[in-house]
Parts: structure tokens; C-alpha cells; sequence
């Protein structure tokens, strides 16, 4: 198919900006509408992915020509759209398949944002491009506070902010779907700004849209902070998009890792990981060898209450875990399930609609099998509203 023939031409929307500009609660806002698929975690597609293509055909020379010799520059576009369209056609299936456009966030790291910027105008001339830039004094205390730009200093953040914006202006300013917004209009008029932007898009923006532009967006998604002695660094919702082996490294102590990662290396067997793996997929043998026979589920909601003992207990925290974790979730964190007894388990889900679910589970083992899981989920998420405006990141 490649660039020409793409079933996504004019139907992607890249989020562009520095790490800690908004571009993780402008995307999040954006996912909620009717007509834009995306979730919050990044794909890196082209600076971890596909430039390896580009660098390798681009490396010919005197002795060695790589996959020059095998196909044209065109040619490898064309496949790069192929495999880009592939992945990202994935998401709008999983998360909104009536969406008119699939939208991917990656911020600019300490890369070159000029490569991937001009390889991927190459391999999107038909893309929308909303860049996001926010104070760069900012952005540089926002990176310092990350486990992710620890090592930086000051002048090294501020230069990576400077690189971000300028090659962004000077790349895709000129193109005809490039918009730029300013992080202070987005915060100041939440609603009035993406109003703009989704008319920008072209799709439509109704009093249900603006009410749920409302509630998302006094949502705080990202939030890195000083941790008191053993405790995390990370927010909740701080957790997307970050590589566990990075924050493990730099012993931050809760990481965004699905319960399957969790429980597959032996140190993360405990009862708790295996209970909630087992039970998300719906593995029943391996539920039953986690759970005692008599296993106990107490379920406490504003939706209702629910008590069930043994085989009918399984297939409810089955169904409801299936319930948490579906597919519309544009970002979904689970807190380190692997303290023994000490602590609950706490999931945070957005859905594509705007709603937020919140759920503690409390279990109760005797280190091999789970005998009793309360489960207490907070109230109607379209009801609740934070108490207070969050004042930024």
C-alpha cells in the first residue's frame, strides 16, 4: 500500500512537544472524544523503531551499502508506512474502531528531533501535526523531578527544550495540518482550547464533548515529586509510559508493569500478582492453584454489593477485572502488587469516554494462596469531580 494508498491517509494525528509540556494531559483530553483513538503510553515508533531502518539505509558506503541494495528510499517509506499503519490501525481497533483519526504521543527526548521529525514527514506527508510548547524554565524544573532526567542538568534539559521547539517551527510549521498551542491557553480555557483543536481537526464538538472536556481535564496525569523515604516518586497516573527498568534502576519503587510482566519472574510470584494475573486472563486452572478452595470475594461499590465464596467467587473477580481493563482504556496503572499483606493493590483506569475507575484490592494470604480479596471501587466516575483544580505539573 505505502504513503499513497495508506487506509489512514489524513487519519493520524501525531502529538508533538518536549517531554513535561502537556503533552501526556493534552492527548489524554483529545482520547476522550468520539472521533480520536489513542491511549497515553508512547510508542517511540520512530526514534526506537523505524530510524533504525532509516539509519541503516542511509549508512552506505565505499564497502558496505546494507538495505540500499536491496530497495529504492521510496520504497522503504512505503514499507515504513505499512508497519507505522499497522501498529497504530491496532490501537484504533482495540480502543475506538469508528474513530475518524488514531492519535500517538511521543515528546522529544535528548535525540535529535530534526531526524525523526524529517523522517517522519517523509513517511506522514499527510498527517496532523499538534505541537504543544510550554515555558522552558517550566519544562526544565517539570524534568528535573523525573526519574528519567535525573542525571541531566539544567543547562543540558533546557537545550534538549530549545532543540524540541525549534525543529518542530522550522520542520512542520509550514506544513498545512500543523497547529501549535501554548501549555498556559490549554490550562486557562481547557474546554475553549480543544474546542479549537477539534474544530481544527474538522470533527464536530458537542455539550456532551464540552462537559467531558470539563471533568477530564482537571484530571492531573502526570506528577513527579520529590518521594518521602521509602515511598514512590510517581503519581498514579505518573506511571504511563515510563519503562520499568528505568525506574527500577533509579529504585523508584512502583513502575508502570502489566500483572502479567509482574508475575513472571519468580521474585514477583507472590500470591497477590499471581491472583490478579490469573484471574485478568481468565486462567481458571491457575486461579484455582492461587486461591484457597473456600476463596472469598467481597465486592463494595456504588453500583452495588456482591459476596461470593469458591467457584462463582473466581468468575466474578474474573468478569470484573475483564470490566476494568477493557480495551476503550486510554491509560490504565496498577501500584506494585508485590508487598505481601502490608498494603492494597490500586488500579487506575481513564476510559475513551472520559470516566475514571479507581479500585483497592485487599488480600489476604497465607503466602501461597489467597483466602479472602476485598475489593472496594470508588463511586460512579461521570459523578466525581476533583475537589480542587489541579495547579499543573
Amino acid at each position: 500500500m505505502g504513503v499513497a494508498d495508506s487506509p489512514l491517509r489524513n487519519r493520524v494525528l501525531f502529538v508533538q512537544g518536549a517531554p513535561r509540556s502537556g503533552t501526556t494531559w493534552l492527548s489524554a483530553v483529545l482520547a476522550t472524544h468520539p472521533g480520536v483513538a489513542g491511549i497515553l503510553s508512547e510508542s517511540h515508533l520512530f526514534d526506537r523503531g523505524v530510524n533504525h531502518l532509516f539509519d541503516n539505509f542511509e549508512g552506505s558506503g565505499p564497502t558496505s551499502s546494507f538495505l540500499a541494495s536491496y530497495l529504492s528510499r521510496p520504497a522503504l517509506v512505503d514499507l515504513v508506512r505499512d508497519l507505522c499503519d499497522g501498529v497504530f490501525l491496532s490501537v484504533r481497533e482495540a480502543v475506538k474502531p469508528d474513530a475518524e483519526l488514531v492519535m500517538e504521543k511521543t515528546p522529544f527526548g535528548f535525540h535529535d528531533p530534526w531526524v525523526e521529525l524529517r523522517r517522519k514527514l517523509e513517511t506522514y506527508p499527510d498527517a496532523w501535526y499538534l505541537h504543544i510548547v510550554r515555558d522552558g524554565d517550566q519544562v526544565v524544573r517539570s524534568l528535573l523531578r523525573t526519574p528519567f532526567a535525573a542525571e541531566r542538568t539544567p543547562d543540558e534539559c533546557l537545550q534538549m527544550w530549545r532543540n524540541s521547539v525549534a525543529a518542530a517551527r522550522e520542520l512542520i510549521a509550514g506544513h498545512p495540518r500543523y497547529c501549535e498551542v501554548d501549555y498556559r491557553d490549554l490550562r486557562a480555557d481547557p474546554v475553549g482550547a480543544i474546542e479549537s483543536v477539534i474544530g481544527w481537526l474538522g470533527l464536530p464538538f458537542s455539550s456532551e464533548d464540552r462537559a467531558r472536556v470539563a471533568r477530564v481535564s482537571e484530571e492531573r496525569f502526570a506528577q513527579f515529586t520529590a518521594p518521602a523515604p521509602g515511598t514512590s516518586a510517581l503519581g498514579p497516573l505518573g506511571l504511563l509510559g515510563l519503562r520499568a527498568r528505568d525506574l527500577a534502576r533509579r529504585g523508584v519503587g512502583r513502575a508502570r508493569r502489566t500483572v502479567r510482566e509482574l508475575a513472571a519472574s519468580p521474585a514477583s510470584a507472590t500470591p497477590a500478582a499471581l491472583l490478579l494475573r490469573t484471574a485478568r486472563e481468565r486462567e481458571m486452572d491457575d486461579l484455582r492453584a492461587v486461591t484457597a478452595e473456600d476463596f472469598v470475594l467481597e465486592l463494595r461499590s456504588a453500583g452495588g454489593d456482591l459476596h461470593a465464596t469458591g467457584e462463582p467467587a473466581r468468575e466474578a473477580l474474573c468478569d470484573l477485572l475483564a470490566t476494568l481493563v477493557a480495551n476503550h482504556n486510554i491509560a490504565e496503572a496498577w501500584s506494585n502488587p508485590l508487598r505481601p499483606t502490608a498494603l492494597p493493590v490500586e488500579f487506575i483506569a481513564i476510559g475513551g469516554d472520559g470516566t475514571r475507575h479507581d479500585v483497592a484490592f485487599h488480600v489476604t494470604s497465607d503466602g501461597e494462596r489467597v483466602s479472602h480479596l476485598k475489593v472496594i471501587s470508588a463511586s460512579d466516575p461521570a459523578t466525581r469531580r476533583p475537589m480542587k483544580q489541579w495547579a499543573g505539573d
